[in-house]
Order: C-alpha cells, then sequence, then structure tokens
C-alpha cells in the first residue's frame, strides 16, 4: 500500500470543467489529503477586496498570477515531488513536471457549452462572460510566466497521463472511468486486488453524496479525517518554504503571508 500512497495524483482542468467535483470524490474515496490551490486566489481575493464570482474573478487573476504565480507553481512541484498521498488540484501541475514517476497526471477538460451549463446550474448568471474571460487571462498569463499554452491539447497530451473528456458524462461514471486509469497505471504495483474492489464498491457511495449534499459536505468529511489543507495552510507552508519569495511581492500581498497565524484564522 505504501508504493499506492507514494504516487502522487495531480488533477488540473479548465475553468468549470468540473476538477473540483471529482477531486474531492477522489480524495474521500481513496483517502487522500486534498489541497486545492483555487482557495488561495480565493482568500486572497476576498482579502484585497475583489469577488471570487464574477467579472471580479478573472480581473483579480489577470492583477495576481503576475505576483505569486511562479511562487505558487514552484510549491506545487514541491509538494508532488517531496510529499506522498496527496490529491493536488492545480491549474498546469503536469505541464511542469510533465509524466513524472512521482504522481498520475490528470486533466480534465470539457466543451465551452458544457462549462457554461455546469456554472448557470451553480446560478452564475454572468457565466458565460466570466468563462470566457478566465479562459483568455489565463491563456495569456500561462504563456508569459511558462510559455505554456493551458488549451494546446497536444501538449496536454504529451505532458499529462490522462486527458479526459467529461462534457456529456455523468459524475459516477467519470470517477469510474479515472479510477480504472488509475488503477491501470498502478498495475505492476503490488497492489492488493481487494484494495482496489473495495473502491470500485464505493465509487456509488460517494458519487452519490456529492450529488446529494455537495462540495461543503464533502470538504467537511475530509476535515473529519484531517484530509485536507485550507488556504491558511497553504500559505503558511508556502511563507515557510519560499520566505526570500513572499519577501519580495508588494507590501499588500506581503503583508497578508507573514501576517497569517493559523491559530487565529
Amino acid at each position: 500500500m505504501d508504493e499506492i500512497k507514494n504516487i502522487n495524483i495531480a488533477l488540473s482542468s479548465w475553468s468549470g470543467s468540473g476538477a473540483t467535483a471529482l477531486s474531492l470524490i477522489l480524495a474521500n474515496l481513496l483517502k487522500r489529503k486534498y489541497i486545492y490551490i483555487g482557495n488561495v486566489f480565493r482568500y486572497l481575493g476576498l482579502k484585497l477586496g475583489f469577488s471570487n464570482e464574477g467579472v471580479d474573478r478573472p480581473e483579480f487573476d489577470n492583477y495576481i498570477e503576475n505576483i505569486i504565480g511562479t511562487t505558487i507553481d514552484n510549491y506545487v512541484d514541491y509538494k508532488l515531488l517531496n510529499d506522498k498521498n496527496l490529491i493536488v488540484d492545480a491549474d498546469i501541475s503536469a505541464f511542469r513536471l510533465g509524466r513524472h514517476p512521482k504522481m498520475f497526471s490528470i486533466f480534465l477538460k470539457a466543451d465551452l457549452d458544457n462549462r457554461i451549463k455546469r456554472n448557470l446550474i451553480e446560478n452564475r448568471e454572468d457565466a458565460i462572460v466570466t468563462l470566457e474571460k478566465r479562459d483568455k487571462v489565463l491563456r495569456e498569463k500561462y504563456i508569459e510566466l511558462w510559455d505554456i499554452d493551458f488549451f494546446d491539447e497536444e501538449l496536454i497530451t504529451k505532458k499529462y497521463n490522462l486527458l479526459f473528456d467529461n462534457s456529456n458524462m455523468s459524475l459516477q461514471n467519470e470517477v469510474q472511468q479515472v479510477v480504472a486509469a488509475f488503477e491501470k497505471y498502478l498495475q505492476f504495483k503490488n497492489t492488493p486486488h481487494e484494495y482496489w474492489d473495495d473502491v470500485r464498491k464505493n465509487i456509488i457511495e460517494y458519487s452519490d453524496l456529492y450529488a446529494d449534499k455537495g462540495k461543503k459536505y464533502m470538504i467537511e468529511l475530509l476535515e473529519k479525517d484531517g484530509l485536507i489543507s485550507d488556504a491558511v495552510d497553504i500559505i503558511t507552508e508556502i511563507t515557510k518554504l519560499f520566505p526570500e519569495d513572499v519577501n519580495n511581492f508588494p507590501d499588500n500581498i506581503k503583508n497578508l503571508f507573514f501576517s497569517i497565524d493559523p491559530k487565529n484564522e
């Protein structure tokens, strides 16, 4: 079982493709610690007076990526290569590391119409404008920072173990196919058959739990098991690992990083 835990799962997606849903289900199903990098941007955005919804989100992305983007991406690489039993949800993890033996990487994609529909279901009425703007901003920023075209499917296929289109797929079917791909990836490891039997038996349960009770409940389950890092945890660790980077941030950002006390948040 240690061999399974030593291989982390890196999950990336275009905005609105359902990466959070898949990550939360997999983290509960496989009993892995969940790190969602988007939480850092959401936390900082709120602290700096931006909204996490609507057109404020791409505007904040455009502002913050040049400041903390490289440090965040270096942190993701560090965690994937030096920690274990993780599911890391981050935009460009495997773009930088490639098909690395320390991780199994998944890229979720969905066509724009399906991504818009999913956002509308969550009552995000400005989904069309927001998604189109986020797509544009992220594409430009990742090309600028790392010379990576976030929407180049040929490049995604080269860098990730699995490029997965979930445009017209049920969540349960999606989880089943991803678990099957992960199992196949580990086929030469000493993985007990009973382990995968148990995992498959629980796919319906956790998929239904997400559908019935939503993200918040799935996060609460992970919190009870100590299997989640929130934004404060991540920012605190980044500050310890990359103090020189943080010290070079603009004062308003630097002060947020250095002033965080996990005990009081």
